[in-house]
């Protein structure tokens, strides 16, 4: 049964996934991008924490770590992550975010090779994250006037919001939580 529920999850968070680029776009037209972004977070926070309520019996942060990871996650995923990530999209299109979200791994590998000591970059490590992000700058190299004219605020945007993403991937990694997964 669990093999089904866990599959079942997986299957319906990629089509949320999938469709939230498309969906924010469309939604940007009626709200402003923070409102927009806040409302969207108020809604999985409260899925999220019934779901783990009536799951789960330990939720709760109770200590120090958790609550560093709770922050980090609240603060740079939630707020500079994803509230500057709509700003930024705001001035671009979904697909050209679709694209500055793969920088997002980059991202957070260079920042937990800059924070964490134990996570040093071998040198094949290194050349796969110079490729990885050579291959990312030239899909979103501008091309003609309608990619370069609007888009370069909000790809510089896009790249905090990258940027943010990475900070609180790693904070979440690194924090000592005594809650499960």
């Amino acid at each position: 049964m669990t093999r089904y529920r866990d599959s079942f999850a997986f299957c319906t968070i990629a089509c949320l996934w999938g469709l939230s680029l498309a969906v924010v776009e469309v939604g940007l037209r009626t709200f402003p991008p923070l409102l927009l972004s806040a409302f969207r977070y108020y809604l999985a926070g409260v899925l999220l924490l019934g779901y783990v309520g009536a799951t789960d019996d330990e939720w709760l942060p109770s200590t120090r770590g958790d609550l560093l990871a709770v922050a980090g996650g609240g603060v740079f995923w939630i707020a500079v992550g994803n509230g500057v990530w709509f700003v930024g999209q705001e001035i671009t299109t979904s697909v050209l975010s679709g694209l500055m979200v793969s920088l997002t791994p980059v991202a957070t590998a260079v920042v937990s090779w800059a924070l964490l000591p134990e996570d040093r970059l071998t040198p094949a490590a290194f050349v796969g994250l110079v490729v990885s992000f050579a291959g990312a700058t030239l899909m979103l190299w501008p091309t003609g006037g309608i990619t370069a004219a609007g888009s370069v605020l909000g790809k510089a945007i896009l790249s905090v919001g990258v940027l943010g993403l990475g900070v609180g991937s790693v904070l979440l990694r690194a924090a000592p939580t005594s809650l499960p997964t």
